[in-house]
């Protein structure tokens, strides 16, 4: 989605709100001053003039605070500087309107782009905020996919097999098959196998790692068919021998699910909604003129004979 940065912001927003009418009334100095301003509401006390333009303390607050939150937790100026960067903003968009610049068609196009962006952050956000879940939306989410949220810790055990690519490293594969089958079978009768892997340069025991069930590489995907404790047969691959113990087998929590749920919930209806309004809208385009460039082919070396009729014509 589009969106307005800084001091365009303030600017697009300053516009929107109006501004308020010159003051006639004397301008008041030092103590007597301070009194005075104390006294004004705000919404009618003026803290900033552009020429005749003038902004009163509640329309700058309302800037300022709309300024704030599209910098999404971004480090800002201080409000004294920003209100000086909104003023030299304001200055440069009145002489350019004096000088005729609003009329130029490059700037009457990003002018409508930047009201295009206003208008359709705004509708945005409001399909975004209808979009998300209730409290029961997500449970009832839950509770029928419950297999989604399964999680399984696993211990690996890696034995690297030598070949063409590994310059000498590795376990040549006949000895690296009889080192896995007896780590497996010491480990499956509740022995300790650490010395056996210790004795070998090119063994790993890595520490246990959690999956969820589309986490899982392809060479564990039966982990959550197997009993916590239960350690898996040695699968073969190109690189290494794999042996994997299942430690631990849980499922997240509802309130630890809530926002991956919310999350896709939220985005589903957000989609549903988009593809209702194109279809409201109309939107179309034309997929001919929008259509990805066709690489040009070259044509083939003419040979001899149409060389030579070229030449005849």
């Amino acid at each position: 989605m589009y969106r307005v940065p800084g001091l365009m912001l303030l600017v697009v927003l300053a516009t929107s709100i109006g501004w308020a009418q010159q003051s006639s009334t004397p301008v008041a100095t030092g103590a007597a001053a301070t009194q005075a301003t104390s006294t004004i509401p705000p919404d009618q006390r003026v803290v900033m003039k552009v020429g005749d333009k003038q902004i009163t303390q509640t329309q700058f607050e309302a800037m300022y605070g709309d300024f704030l939150k599209s910098q999404a937790g971004a480090p800002v100026p201080k409000k004294k500087t920003t209100a000086e960067n909104f003023a030299g903003g304001l200055m440069l968009a009145q002489e350019a309107e004096i000088n005729g610049l609003n009329k130029k068609p490059e700037v009457q196009r990003e002018l409508e782009m930047t009201r295009i962006q206003v208008l359709s952050n705004a509708e945005f956000n409001e399909l975004e905020a209808k979009a998300k879940p209730s409290s029961q939306q997500v449970a009832d989410y839950y509770n029928g996919n419950l297999d989604d949220f399964d999680t399984v810790s696993i211990r690996r055990i890696f034995i690297f097999k030598q070949n063409e690519h590994t310059d000498g490293h590795g376990v040549p594969p006949a000895e690296a098959k009889a080192l896995a089958d007896q780590i497996r079978k010491t480990l499956a009768s509740g022995g300790n196998a650490k010395p056996l892997i210790e004795e070998s340069k090119d063994a790993i025991d890595a520490d246990p790692l959690t999956f969820r069930r589309d986490e899982l590489p392809v060479v564990m995907k039966q982990a959550f068919d197997m009993k916590e404790g239960e350690w898996s047969q040695v699968a073969d691959t190109a690189d290494s021998l794999i042996m994997f113990e299942v430690v631990k087998k849980g499922r997240l929590t509802l309130t630890q699910a809530t926002p991956e749920i919310e999350k896709k919930l939220q985005g589903q209806k957000l989609r549903e909604e988009m593809d209702a309004l194109k279809k409201k809208m109309g939107v179309w385009l034309d997929d001919e003129y929008f259509a990805a460039p066709v690489a040009a082919t070259k044509s083939p070396a003419p040979g001899p004979s149409e060389e030579k009729r070229a030449q005849e014509k």
